[in-house]
């Protein structure tokens, strides 16, 4: 497996904190939105902790689903 540096890092983590936030800001659980997604529970949590990131084909169904745009959830919208 590839090492992430540190940007990369940085950058996973301020997307986890997106999701999180609204995801909680919709009254949804971890599995609520992984059913939603299709995905598992844990699938999210490593979303949230920065560990991972959504693939690219689930970024437009995590917009739609979180009402998101996709610069917010990029954190380009700053």
């Amino acid at each position: 497996m590839k090492a992430v540096d540190y940007d990369t890092r940085q950058f996973y983590r301020r997307m986890g904190v997106i999701v999180r936030d609204a995801r909680v800001a919709h009254g949804m659980s971890q599995a609520d939105l992984a059913t939603h997604m299709g995905l598992t529970a844990n699938a999210i949590q490593f979303w949230e902790a920065g560990l991972r990131r959504p693939s690219a084909d689930a970024i437009p169904d995590l917009c739609l689903v979180l009402k998101l745009t996709p610069q917010r959830l990029l954190g380009m919208d700053r």
